[in-house]
Formats: C-alpha cells, sequence, structure tokens
C-alpha cells in the first residue's frame, strides 16, 4: 500500500462510489440540502467507515458530481481557455472566473 506523509493512501473502489453516492441520497431526502455545498459532510463521512470527511467531500465534487461535464471541449472553449491563459498566465483561479460560463 503506498504511503504519503507517513500514512496509508487507500484508493476509492467502485463499491464505495456507490456506497457514498447512495449515503449522500439518503441524507439529502432526511436533511433536505438544497446542494451538496450544504451538505454537512460530517455526517456523510460517519457512514463511510476508514475515509475522512474531506475525503468524501472532494471525492464527491471531483468525480461523483453527476454535474460535471465529461464532454470534450468545444472549439470556442478552447479559445477562450487559451486566450485567457495568453492574457492572465497561470493564475488559473482569475481564469476560472474569467471562464465561468462553462
Amino acid at each position: 500500500m503506498a504511503t504519503r506523509k507517513g500514512r496509508a493512501v487507500q484508493k476509492w473502489e467502485p463499491p464505495e462510489d456507490a456506497t457514498l453516492t447512495a449515503v449522500i441520497k439518503s441524507l439529502v431526502e432526511e436533511h433536505g440540502w438544497a446542494s451538496m455545498s450544504d451538505a454537512d459532510w460530517r455526517l456523510v463521512s460517519a457512514r463511510m467507515p476508514g475515509r475522512s470527511t474531506k475525503q468524501c467531500r472532494e471525492r464527491y465534487f471531483n468525480v461523483l458530481d453527476p454535474t460535471i461535464v465529461r464532454s470534450p471541449w468545444r472549439a470556442d472553449e478552447l479559445d477562450v481557455l487559451f486566450r485567457a491563459h495568453n492574457d492572465l498566465g497561470n493564475s488559473w483561479q482569475e481564469i476560472a472566473n474569467a471562464s465561468a460560463h462553462f
């Protein structure tokens, strides 16, 4: 098992993703969260043995969130990105703000 800063790093497995998704769905129904930004991630992680609050939150927002657009970039989107990078350099937060319409 790989380690990071002296701690074991455990990869997420598909059954864990399914469990996390089911836990989130259950808690949304139970607590009526309007969006996952309103979620109490401590409640989520309490139902995910071996996973921290931060791990659950990041896994949802970076991988499992159904609003993530996974299609290839369109030519006009790439044009906006390249122009913003040319104007702003590697200031990715500013680039994200400038191209918030994606």
